[in-house]
């Protein structure tokens, strides 16, 4: 196995062109031997990859790697149109043969496998990857299929510089989706942090409440606020403590049990840690 980063890739093209699957095609399960890259260029169908089914339709990417068994197939309206791209990420491997033969699940022999490659830099490329509205590649594929099939001068490079932007924008576009998921997430989290500070509230409690490890919530909490939980937790408490001080004639004593603690005397002390003074002082 060989251990990389996405900036040391340097595909190694086998075969690049558009095929079209009817759509009376019959469903079976294959393998590859070596990495394929799919996009879909017209038609809509699915695809199961292991047992997960997929849909796919124009725009759609696949990326698999070698080893992984899927099926993809058109719905019974129409054909489906895609560019296939048969590739290693590096240099390593022979290109002496051209196209190297599907097998099935029952006959494949991981030992055959043209290469195997973990990414240390980005692990969602070393899952199947399923990505919609990615029209953005389909200029570099049809530009490396005329490279391909017209063999100028330099045409392995130029069709290596071509699939490494293609993988670029996929990496982008993943990583696009990650931030708007993990935005997502941080949102309802927060949100539910602030609509019951005056809980008691620790990671366990947020791991059942999201069906997350308690160990995430710690680790997400701290990336995103830069503190750990408990703290965040407090200064929100302070945050509401201090509003209730500055608009409120309730005892100090009333204002802690409202805001979470259920002792005076370290709200109090923890309050002059935040503010400088001690609530009394604070209120005068």
């Amino acid at each position: 196995m060989f251990q990389i980063t996405l900036s040391e890739i340097k595909p190694i093209v086998r075969y690049i062109g558009e095929i079209e699957l009817p759509k009376n095609l019959i469903r079976r399960k294959i393998i590859t031997y070596d990495h394929r890259l799919f996009y879909i260029v017209k038609g809509s169908g699915k695809l199961i990859i292991e047992n997960t089914e997929y849909a796919v339709s124009a725009g759609s990417v696949v990326y698999l790697m070698s080893g992984t068994p899927y099926a993809i197939y058109p719905d019974d309206t129409d054909d489906l149109r895609l560019i296939c791209v048969n590739f290693d990420f590096l240099q390593n491997t022979s290109n002496e043969v051209p196209f190297i033969k599907l097998s099935t699940p029952s006959q494949f022999d991981p030992s055959l496998r043209t290469e195997i490659v973990n990414f240390t830099d980005f692990d969602a490329l070393n899952s199947p990857i399923v990505l919609s509205d990615m029209m953005s590649v389909y200029t570099y594929l049809k530009s490396a299929i005329d490279e391909f099939e017209r063999h100028r001068d330099f045409w392995d490079i130029q069709i290596a510089n071509l699939i490494s932007i293609v993988f670029n924008l996929i990496c982008r576009a993943l990583t696009k989706t990650q931030q708007v998921k993990s935005s997502k997430k941080y949102n309802k989290i927060i949100n539910y942090i602030h609509s019951n500070y005056f809980e008691e509230l620790d990671n366990k409690k947020l791991a059942e409440i999201f069906n997350y490890h308690p160990n995430y919530i710690s680790q997400f909490i701290k990336k995103h606020t830069g503190v750990s939980l408990h703290q965040y937790l407090l200064n929100v408490r302070i945050r509401q403590a201090v509003l209730l001080l500055e608009t409120t004639d309730l005892p100090i004593n009333q204002i802690a049990t409202q805001v979470g603690f259920r002792d005076t005397s370290y709200f109090s002390q923890f309050f002059k840690k935040i503010t400088g003074h001690s609530p009394k002082d604070f209120r005068i």
